[in-house]
């Protein structure tokens, strides 16, 4: 699904009409351990939509990077489990996150607030909201 998602935000980015993933590819994506998260997978299929022919919609191995090398999945700088003074509480790490993604649009739309309405999938009404919430208004 996350994957479905994100073609279809860059496809109408870039004006392409790639359809899915080839179930080999597929299979490489759901087997790499994405130690950059969303944004490394992101990146992954903009490098291979880019690669596509304009012919061409079905993203199949030929148009992935290599991901052979995975390194090992690290809880953190050490190997201890976290403490809980050290956990934040879900609705703020998601504050967080949702705030940095409502920047890094804005910044890709140049300001323009119906296009970034648009680029993150939400009404007009509700960016103005997020932007007052998150205190991103221009004074």
């Amino acid at each position: 699904m996350l994957i479905d998602h994100l073609m279809r935000r860059i496809n109408q980015e870039y004006g392409r009409a790639v359809q899915r993933v080839a179930p080999t590819a597929l299979r490489r994506l759901v087997r790499y351990r994405w130690p950059g998260n969303i944004r490394e997978l992101e990146n992954v299929l903009r490098r291979a939509i880019i690669n596509l022919s304009v012919y061409e919609s079905v993203i199949s191995d030929v148009h992935l990077p290599d991901l052979s090398s995975e390194p090992e999945p690290t809880v953190g700088a050490d190997s201890r489990e976290p403490t809980e003074q050290e956990v934040a509480p879900l609705a703020e790490v998601v504050a967080q996150v949702e705030r940095v993604h409502i920047e890094r649009a804005l910044r890709a739309c140049a300001a323009n607030r119906t296009r970034t309405a648009a680029l993150l999938g939400v009404s007009l009404r509700t960016l103005h909201y997020k932007l007052k919430q998150h205190r991103l208004t221009r004074s």
